[in-house]
């Protein structure tokens, strides 16, 4: 018996923390924070990983319910958005915007037809920007640059028919 408890994954291979978010028919989810693979790594050394953030976040069952039941909703209440925010140490203090960069998960029928093309996989970018965009000109936050994180997207099938998503969050280039 296997118990599946979420069929799209996201898996952190970055060096910073990612906030991740789900905006499902216009509600967002807070799913948390994905370690950074170094962060992650110290912890394990270090034996203390015990109630700290995965470096794998899935996307709870019961908000992908309404995502793959395509029978009684219309399409545009259908879309499922992954929201990345990268985690910037310094972000905390107030004085400086958080970045944020969405996409959107392709439909059932899609996510099937790439599972069973040649190749599994799709590589795209997210350009992740200031949220308020210098919005407040009299305020004293520092307008920080956008940063883009490569996502590469694996999919596979479960059972032959239903389909099994890994978003793997790289950075665009390695230095």
């Amino acid at each position: 018996l296997v118990h599946i408890s979420s069929q799209i994954n996201i898996i952190n291979c970055c060096r910073l923390p990612h906030r991740i978010s789900v905006n499902s028919s216009g509600h967002i989810h807070d799913l948390g924070i994905c370690k950074g693979k170094e962060e992650y790594k110290h912890k394990m050394l270090a034996a203390h990983v015990h109630g700290s953030s995965p470096v794998v976040i899935g996307v709870p069952v019961d908000i992908l319910n309404s995502f793959y039941d395509g029978t009684s909703r219309s399409t545009d209440e259908q879309s499922l958005i992954l929201q990345i925010s990268p985690v910037l140490g310094y972000a905390k203090s107030g004085n400086v915007d958080s970045l944020c960069g969405s996409f959107s998960v392709p439909s059932t029928t899609e996510l099937i037809a790439l599972a069973t093309s040649q190749s599994r996989m799709k590589s795209f970018e997210v350009l992740c920007h200031p949220l308020s965009r210098g919005q407040y000109k009299e305020t004293t936050v520092h307008q920080m640059d956008p940063i883009v994180t490569q996502v590469t997207q694996r999919v596979s099938l479960v059972q032959d028919r239903y389909p099994f998503v890994e978003y793997f969050l790289q950075p665009r280039a390695v230095l």
